[in-house]
């Protein structure tokens, strides 16, 4: 177990020892073109990815619910009505036997 230790804190002096050599050694102002076309590639990362995000979400809804909503469970209205007494009318009229 110690030496897992001593491993995980040399790893991590290792890694700082990067970080610090990559935000000093290596760092210089991009001229104006660079700063341009980062500001495009940071820029269309997201948007691409959201695309495909999106995409994705389509076709899993295609599977859940069908290409016209297809397979989606319709409630029917009795379902709704006794929806609406057991929620609604019920505490109601609990309410107004416990008032009396």
């Amino acid at each position: 177990m110690e030496s897992f230790l001593r491993g995980l804190k040399t790893l991590h002096e290792k890694h700082e020892k990067l970080k610090h050599t990559v935000h000093t050694a290596w760092r210089y102002p991009l001229p104006k073109w660079g700063q341009y076309a980062m500001g495009c590639v940071y820029f269309t990362i997201p948007v691409v990815g959201g695309w495909y995000v999106m995409q994705w979400a389509i076709s899993k809804s295609v599977e859940e619910i069908g290409e016209r909503g297809e397979l989606v469970d319709v409630v029917c209205n009795d379902d709704i009505l006794f929806i609406l007494w057991y929620l609604i009318l019920h505490p109601c009229l609990v309410i107004i036997v416990a008032v009396i």
